[in-house]
């Protein structure tokens, strides 16, 4: 059988930091064992084709060099249009040699005759800034209330594009807080360049 029982992360016996990463997408908390991983979750949050996904939730199966042996993926990742793809998170040096790089055909093989993707995923890809922290300063704020009626005020006074400090100077007038500006950013309802560090000279504009 491929699917087996998930490992229990802990780190008993072992010289590795773990921790407990409270999702909003799947209003849980999620476990983590590397603060590589725990990154690697911020960009799960804010994928839109991701509706939901777990750690170490699965056990594959597999053959390598002669023997079957088996492998727990790190992040299971369940898609919007019901598609299963599996993450393995890894600092890139552990990712350079031979034997990884046929131990990882062999896995996404495998994984594509069950009908998964599968992917192994570096800190050099996680960790590209600004866009990492600009998504978890936006984590802070997505859930943030605000009523529809709100809403609709809080962008009828972005008619075009314009800094956030002087949308901010526009939300004071109308009684809102610069928390409502960055809500809406992480909701997507506020356009901006996830690439561009934010601060208050970011330019932002309405969403089509």
């Amino acid at each position: 059988m491929d699917r087996k029982l998930a490992r229990k992360i802990t780190n008993h016996g072992r010289e590795m930091v773990t921790g407990g990463f409270a999702s909003k997408k799947n209003k849980m908390i999620v476990k983590w064992e590397s603060q590589i991983e725990q990154d690697f979750l911020f960009h799960l949050e804010f994928d839109d084709s991701v509706l939901s996904y777990r750690s170490q939730a699965y056990r594959l199966d597999y053959n390598f060099e002669g023997k079957v042996t088996h492998h727990f993926p790190d992040i299971q990742v369940t898609r919007a249009n019901g598609q299963i793809d599996y993450y393995e998170i890894k600092p890139l040096d552990k990712t350079t040699s031979d034997k990884f790089k046929s131990r990882t055909k062999a896995i996404a093989e495998r994984m594509a005759s069950l009908g998964h993707g599968y992917a192994v995923v570096t800190d050099a890809d996680i960790r590209i800034q600004p866009r990492l922290e600009n998504l978890k300063i936006l984590y802070r704020y997505i859930d943030v209330e605000i009523s529809v009626d709100d809403e609709a005020t809080i962008m009828d006074l972005i008619a075009f594009s314009m800094p956030i400090n002087e949308f901010a100077s526009l939300l004071d007038i109308a009684g809102f807080d610069l928390s409502v500006c960055y809500a809406l950013m992480a909701r997507g309802k506020i356009s901006f360049d996830i690439n561009t560090p934010i601060d208050m000279q970011m330019m932002i504009s309405r969403t089509d």
